[in-house]
């Protein structure tokens, strides 16, 4: 007699086990992040994995600090004139690069040299600007490059960080950077090249770099860019590495894109956000979120993610171009940005010019869409869309929020304005630490920085600081100012001097005035 089996035989992965609980390979094991583990044994934080039948880390969890101090972190790839310095606490320059074996820092590959040089120049206008040099991003740890396998490997040993942070301190002095933030893409994760024990590893590289950092007199910062998806998320120890971090910023932008499956639609992809209704806090993010309440992050430890930009799609159907709608391959390029699936802010808003297009909003996503040219479809944030997500921000207490990246606005810096300037927006944040020139009311400079100091008819140096140069003219008659920097780090007279005119090819420009002739601090 033939038996006909009920179920067909495994094919694949038939020795799998489930990830937490009962059942896993050591039973009574938690999930990572501290997220839950539902009844069949597999972790998440929605509430299918939350509610019945929930075996370990079920509740959710609270944000666990309030604040409302705000940051603006960008990048930049336009002219270095372009930056607007208002509002903007922070400026990140991405990315370094850092060489295989020897770990030492040099500005990307093909990188313009001359502009990396000036970028210290939006602070002429802005004294309280810190500006950071980030190290990684996605490219750089892209597979099959030469990058990697780099963090993985200099973060391994006590000599091998020793070794980087050595050298990442020399490339800081050398070009004046004010901090360090590490875009690790990503640790742990299998997919990226990673291995588990990044995750120790990772946490012990900020911590020598914190111990370093707090040895110096330079009064540096430090901190991390951080992944908002779970599966990457997992590999990091979140909670442990912001205790040594100033803070972590969340990328919540690049969800989903052009990369998720074909086979599904433009509906699915288009909400970076996602919200029950318009007042209501972002689904997505705070999912994100609460994967860091989960491990004991302080909220005002995060920064939240903006884009200046869109995420293209190229439609299966062109007759068909509402939300669920399925698509074929990402957008076409943009003239500017020239990536398949992407589109600037400044590249989308000549797209509505030219084409005289009308936008949509989706209240639930939250969002802004519109389709063009037949086939081509994108989803991106206008004045009302930024403006909900800073709301979310200070209705949680966050740290602030970052950018990436201004190069990406248009000329006018409509989606900076829309973010600083709108009704409710950050504005009430203008000139904080000193930002702008001509107002040093609540500006609180680095322990280890040079500075210019307040205008008088007698101008000097106080308490641990020493005149550096010449006196500098004000604009007011009679009224003088004075470059004071620490007894403990001030610029050898030896090889520093004051000199009108640019900087030659051989030195470097490490502070300018608004003197006429200008008067250059030569290294």
């Amino acid at each position: 007699m033939q038996h006909t089996a009920l179920f067909p035989p495994c094919i694949s992965n038939c020795d799998a086990k489930v990830e937490c609980g009962s059942w896993a390979p050591v039973a009574g094991t938690t999930c990572p992040l501290n997220v839950c583990c539902d009844q069949y044994g597999y972790c998440g934080v929605t509430s299918e994995f939350c509610s019945t039948g929930c075996q370990s880390n079920c509740d959710q969890p609270p944000a666990t600090a309030l604040s409302n101090d705000s940051l603006y972190l960008t990048g930049n790839q336009r002219d270095v004139s372009f930056i607007r310095t208002d509002s903007i606490t922070h400026l990140y320059v991405a990315f370094g690069y850092i060489t295989p074996d020897t770990y030492e820092i040099f500005p990307i590959p093909g990188s313009d040299m001359a502009t990396f040089l000036q970028i210290m120049q939006p602070k002429h206008n802005a004294p309280g600007l810190r500006i950071y040099l980030s190290l990684g991003g996605w490219s750089f740890s892209h597979n099959g490059t030469d990058g990697q396998p780099v963090f993985g490997d200099l973060s391994s040993t006590p000599a091998k960080r020793s070794t980087f942070i050595t050298n990442l301190a020399s490339f800081m002095r050398q070009y004046g950077f004010d901090g360090v933030d590490l875009d690790w893409e990503y640790p742990g994760a299998p997919d990226r090249g990673g291995t588990t024990a990044d995750t120790a590893n990772y946490v012990a590289l900020l911590r020598d770099i914190r111990t370093w950092w707090d040895a110096q007199t330079s009064g540096w910062g430090l901190s991390f860019t951080a992944p908002t998806s779970y599966c990457y998320l997992r590999w990091f120890d979140i909670g442990n590495m912001t205790q040594y971090a100033d803070w972590v910023n969340l990328m919540t932008y690049d969800l989903h894109g052009s990369w998720d499956s074909p086979e599904d639609d433009i509906g699915s992809f288009k909400i970076t956000f996602r919200f029950s209704d318009l007042s209501a806090s972002p689904l997505m993010a705070s999912v994100a979120l609460d994967l860091l309440w989960r491990n004991n992050v302080p909220a005002n430890k995060v920064n939240l993610g903006l884009g200046f930009y869109g995420r293209s799609y190229t439609l299966s159907d062109p007759s068909c171009s509402s939300p669920g709608c399925p698509f074929s391959d990402p957008g076409i390029a943009g003239s500017c940005t020239g990536t398949a699936g992407i589109l600037s802010y400044d590249e989308i808003e000549t797209t509505l010019s030219m084409y005289q297009l009308t936008t949509y909003y989706d209240e639930i996503a939250g969002v802004n869409y519109f389709s063009w040219n037949q086939d081509q479809w994108v989803s991106f944030d206008d004045a009302r869309s930024l403006k909900n997500k800073v709301d979310y921000a200070n209705q949680n207490g966050l740290l602030g929020i970052f950018i990436w990246a201004l190069d990406l606005d248009d000329m006018n810096h409509d989606a900076l304005n829309a973010v600083l300037y709108s009704k409710g927006g950050l504005g009430a944040f203008k000139q904080q630490d000193g930002v702008g020139l001509n107002d040093f009311t609540n500006y609180t400079r680095g322990s280890g920085a040079c500075f210019l100091g307040e205008c008088s008819p007698t101008p000097g140096c106080t308490g641990p600081y020493q005149a550096v140069g010449h006196q500098i003219r004000c604009d007011q008659q009679g009224m003088y100012r004075q470059v004071c920097c620490p007894n403990t780090n001030t610029p050898n007279p030896n090889i520093c001097t004051w000199r009108g005119g640019r900087c030659k090819a051989t030195v470097f420009e490490r502070l300018m005035t608004n003197s006429t002739p200008q008067p250059t601090l030569y290294l």
